[in-house]
């Protein structure tokens, strides 16, 4: 399991996309391996499916060599799939745009099925949910000790003067 840490995005209502149709449980699927970022759990999810119909216009590729990934992501903290997928548009010539397709219920709950079933080697949704919250734990506790004992130092009155 990879784990960085990134700020939550600035969604602009332009950056919302959406079709003609929603997206069917039967093209949603998982690839590749999960990776935590921040406190989201990234699956990497193959467009099997026609772009356009589900996603609108605006991430197609026009004359440009590129591709586009789509993310799902589950909130570790909240423990649940997130409310959009995010759609990364990259064009070879270095620029990259997002875009957001928000998630009906239906669509969620579909979602968290394939997410429960899907195995990267041994990583599972919920392996990989009890290893990020025994991690956080160990952190909190190590914080809440660092504060005690920062707490019961004593602060010197000793002065110290300048030496030339």
């Amino acid at each position: 399991m990879n784990t960085t840490h990134a700020m939550q995005p600035v969604i602009l209502d332009s950056d919302i996309v959406s079709g003609s149709r929603r997206l069917k449980r039967e093209e949603i699927s998982f690839e590749d391996e999960m990776m935590v970022i921040g406190n989201r759990l990234n699956f990497y999810m193959p467009l099997y499916f026609d772009i356009a119909e589900v996603f609108g216009e605006k991430p197609l590729l026009k004359n440009e060599d590129g591709y586009i990934n789509v993310y799902a992501n589950y909130d570790l903290d909240l423990g649940c799939v997130c409310d959009m997928l995010e759609i990364v548009k990259v064009v070879y010539d270095g620029s990259e745009t997002e875009y957001y397709y928000p998630l009906s219920k239906e669509e969620k709950t579909a979602i968290l099925e394939k997410m429960e079933q899907y195995r990267y080697g041994s990583a599972t949704l919920e392996s990989i949910k009890e290893e990020y919250l025994s991690e956080k734990s160990s952190v909190l506790a190590q914080l809440a000790d660092a504060r005690i004992k920062a707490e019961q130092q004593p602060v010197s009155n000793k002065t110290y003067e300048q030496q030339i």
